[in-house]
């Protein structure tokens, strides 16, 4: 018994120690903008949103958390979201970071976020009352990109802030409206 229990442990070292290297990560980047045709920050609008639980999903049905540095997991051991003010976003090319963390290199089918608004609007310096259209804040963004071995790719996430807002009585309702564009350098 003692003799098969050492040829496992033997067999299991010699595994261990022949495995092949996994490849190095690549940095996988997240920024938010708006697009807003008829608003404007220096107009006095404004639209904050929470954007937080990013993921990427792998072709072959994997996910990574997207952090929201490259400190990782002790960053982010808490939840925790990132405020925009998305029509602001606009005016940083390519717009606001909210996440920026170590993901492995393959192939990624989609993203997938949080997004919630903070309860209002202001358009013309007034402040109008916004409501969720659904209780489900989870936004699933299809979206093909390769993300390679030691490399860098800026994705930005585009918040069409028009399309995504529409008027309810005195209140807007907000259905978030979402791209993703890769960022070139």
């Amino acid at each position: 018994m003692a003799r098969s229990s050492r040829w496992c442990m033997l067999l299991a070292v010699i595994a261990c120690a022949t495995s092949p290297e996994s490849p190095d990560p690549g940095v996988l980047r997240l920024h938010v903008a708006a697009d807003a045709t008829q608003l404007s920050p220096a107009g006095r609008d404004s639209f904050p949103l929470m954007f937080w639980n990013e993921r990427a999903y792998r072709d072959d049905g994997m996910w990574a958390e997207v952090f929201d540095s490259l400190t990782g997991w002790h960053a982010n051991h808490q939840i925790r979201t990132d405020t925009v003010e998305v029509l602001a976003a606009a005016s940083f090319p390519p717009g606001v970071r909210i996440a920026c963390s170590y993901l492995p290199p393959a192939w990624y089918d989609s993203l997938t976020m949080s997004v919630h608004h903070l309860g209002f609007i202001v358009l013309g310096g007034t402040r109008i009352p916004v409501t969720s259209a659904r209780e489900e804040r989870r936004c699933v963004l299809p979206h093909r990109f390769r993300l390679r071995e030691r490399d860098t790719l800026d994705l930005r996430i585009v918040c069409h802030v028009e399309s995504s807002l529409r008027r309810r009585g005195d209140e807007l309702v907000f259905t978030p409206v979402l791209s993703v564009e890769e960022v070139t350098p």
